[in-house]
């Protein structure tokens, strides 16, 4: 009944469609000659049959989200990975099942009176945008209570059963940012920053880090060199396999800039409990003992005066991880999700619900940084537009990257009659592009898509530089011809 409700409301719906979505402008019209419709086929088929591509492979559906008319479709009902696209069903699913005011509550239980705790117990659950900023706020409030001492400190890292992280993502990424661990007890999104100097000629780089707490969990293996002026850089980066330690390797040139490095937390559980600890010992307040738990112990009694630590709503959230791409918060609300509504199938679940067939969708994280992903082009159309007839239909359209404006499309689309006009998720993988979103026309329907290239050798620029191609073919597309 979902599904058919969905189908009888769309033309309702998109009578207001453009003064509902698009709040900005387009920025240029500096366009190509319209496209005729009947031509568009021959278009598209010229651009994506080009010699560079003909060892790749395309999936594409283009529909009209007024009449649900398909515009172009190619491969839309075989599988492709659809990198960070895959973060379009994940915050469907968060808006669905938790609602766009949902917020994360982490509680802060003490137990015994000032100035003496016997216990000070941080609860994890699972919130991605806890800072350094929030437990000094913390650590504050405990001082104006008159805390001076707390006999046991207590990181209960316990309420994901599983974290660290996902045995689908490759080797290769798991040091850097993008590719964190994920735990119930977040810091800083599980990041730290690297910052590498050139010195003098022969002499070893200089290593700055953002937060010391996070550069001691690891032993540092130096032997990158500063290079003569002029010189290729060719810094290297890795962890040695199964062991603490960070070799850096390679040149950095002595006229240079900075070599910057995001890399994730190595033991994000004791970097938080150590951060905590020591901005306690700032503000003067002892800590005799610290205990971290990573296993859920039920039996234990928990005090009754608690402090709570609430994120920013669901909406801001799941902004964040459309527009910006951010796996960690994409991966959290997946756990939180599972682990709130006690089913590790619940993606699968709500997106069956929203009419999605189960063969058009395998998912592996929420991120969409496993290749083991499988979406086709039609399970992302179709989310996109069932969306649009949920209660939550302006917080997910507003999570989107708006073309030229902001997130992952701000550099794109730069003087096309495109900017301010599509709003739509980004996904790139070597060898993987997808962009998938809503295309305002000005005066004619507006449309849905989603557009995947998977087993290219090209360029990631070259890549994006094509899909733009053909969703400014879109955007110039005369219906009347």
């Amino acid at each position: 009944m979902f599904l058919k409700s969905v189908l009888l409301s769309f033309f309702l719906f998109f009578i207001n469609f453009n003064s509902f979505v698009f709040a900005q402008d387009g920025k240029s019209e500096n366009a190509p000659l319209s496209v005729c419709k009947s031509k568009l086929n021959d278009q598209i088929n010229n651009i994506i049959k080009r010699d560079e591509w003909q060892q790749s492979r395309w999936g594409i559906l283009i529909e009209s989200l007024s009449s649900n008319e398909v515009l172009f479709s190619l491969n839309s009902d075989q599988f492709f990975v659809p990198a960070s696209n895959v973060k379009l069903l994940i915050t469907a699913v968060g808006l669905l099942k938790l609602d766009a005011n949902y917020t994360i509550k982490t509680p802060v239980y003490l137990d015994g009176n000032s100035p003496h705790l016997n216990s000070l117990i941080i609860q994890g659950k699972g919130d991605p945008t806890l800072t350094t900023t929030d437990l000094q706020l913390l650590v504050k409030l405990l001082k104006n209570k008159g805390i001076s001492t707390i006999n046991n400190l207590v990181i209960d890292d316990s309420y994901f059963p599983e974290f660290g992280i996902n045995s689908s993502w490759e080797w290769s990424d798991l040091l850097t940012y993008y590719a964190p661990n994920v735990n119930s007890l977040m810091l800083n999104q599980n990041a730290v920053t690297l910052t590498i100097l050139p010195t003098k000629i022969g002499a070893s780089v200089r290593l700055i880090w953002s937060d010391e707490i996070a550069a001691n969990q690891w032993q540092i293996d130096n032997q990158a060199i500063t290079s003569q002026d002029n010189t290729v850089s060719n810094l290297t980066i890795n962890q040695v396999l199964g062991q603490p330690i960070l070799a850096i390797r390679g040149t950095l040139p002595l006229n240079t800039q900075p070599d910057v490095w995001n890399l994730s937390v190595l033991d994000p559980t004791n970097y938080f409990a150590q951060s905590l600890q020591q901005l306690l010992l700032t503000e003067g307040i002892k800590v005799d003992h610290v205990n971290v738990i990573k296993i859920p112990n039920n039996s234990d009694k928990i005090p009754d005066h608690v402090i709570i630590i609430e994120s920013d709503n669901l909406t801001k959230i799941i902004t964040e991880i459309n527009q910006n791409s951010n796996n960690l918060f994409a991966e959290s609300i997946l756990k939180i999700l599972q682990v709130e509504f006690k089913n590790d199938a619940i993606i699968n679940d709500i997106l069956t619900d929203l009419g999605l067939d189960r063969p058009s969708f395998l998912l592996t994280d929420g991120s969409g940084l496993s290749r083991q992903n499988m979406v086709t082009p039609s399970a992302l159309v179709h989310t996109l537009k069932a969306m649009l007839l949920t209660p939550n239909a302006r917080s997910y359209q507003e999570s989107l990257a708006i073309a030229g404006v902001n997130g992952t499309l701000e550099n794109r689309f730069q003087d096309t009659n495109v900017v301010g006009n599509l709003r739509g998720k980004t996904g790139s993988l070597t060898g993987v592009s997808a962009l998938s979103g809503y295309l305002d026309r000005g005066k004619s329907p507006p449309l849905v898509f989603s557009i995947i290239i998977n087993n290219t050798q090209q360029s990631t620029k070259l890549q994006r530089q094509t899909l733009d191609e053909i969703v400014i073919l879109l955007r110039n597309l005369n219906d009347d011809c």
